[in-house]
């Protein structure tokens, strides 16, 4: 008999307590937002979610270490996708990858907006891209016009944090801000479902 598989696919682990929060740019989530690796464990096993992807909240910054706990409590049930430096060694990487890491977060609204534009932005595109990893960008409105030219030369799997966080308000008939004419046959992207 075959049974469902359920999957959360966008998670974060935010426990302050065991974790201190980053110095510099992120979002500080409230008391009521905070749940460490237990807590998710508890949410998922009340819904019959088996397997995550845990996503690298912008409170951490480059620290990726609340989020790696999680993961290998899992058991290899949970992946992750990081937020790393665009100067950290393959060596590092490697390291990352071993741990169930399969993609790396830009978040360009909050820590990094200059993460697509800044020399050595290709380079890193590619490095990601060899490492098949899939690149998670979180940009709003005309952001993503800017982004498009980097993201199709490095022909990185894309996945759009947030549905690229449209003006639902301004319905279909709003100029085009959104990543979508990214996928086809010379990319492809995925579309992440939760805040």
């Amino acid at each position: 008999m075959q049974t469902s598989l359920r999957a959360d696919c966008h998670a974060h682990i935010i426990a302050p307590t065991q974790f201190p929060y980053a110095n510099g740019p992120g979002y500080k989530p409230r008391s009521d937002e905070v749940g460490d690796r237990e807590a998710f464990a508890r949410v998922c096993a009340a819904h019959g979610v088996s397997h995550a992807l845990l996503v690298q909240p912008s409170c951490y910054g480059y620290d990726n270490a609340a989020m790696l706990d999680a993961m290998h409590a899992s058991g290899g049930r949970i992946k992750g996708v990081a937020v790393i430096p665009p100067d950290l060694s393959d060596r590092e990487m490697r390291r990352l990858r071993d741990q169930g890491i399969v993609g790396v977060r830009l978040n360009l609204m909050r820590t990094d907006p200059d993460a697509l534009a800044r020399p050595g932005s290709d380079a890193f595109l590619s490095r990601l891209k060899a490492f098949d990893w899939f690149v998670q960008v979180y940009a709003t409105g005309d952001v993503w016009a800017g982004i498009e030219d980097p993201l199709r030369r490095s022909r990185a799997r894309l996945l759009v944090d947030h549905f690229g966080d449209p003006d639902l308000p301004s319905g279909l008939d709003q100029p085009r801000r959104s990543p979508m004419p990214l996928t086809g046959p010379s990319g492809s992207s995925d579309g992440s479902t939760s805040r």
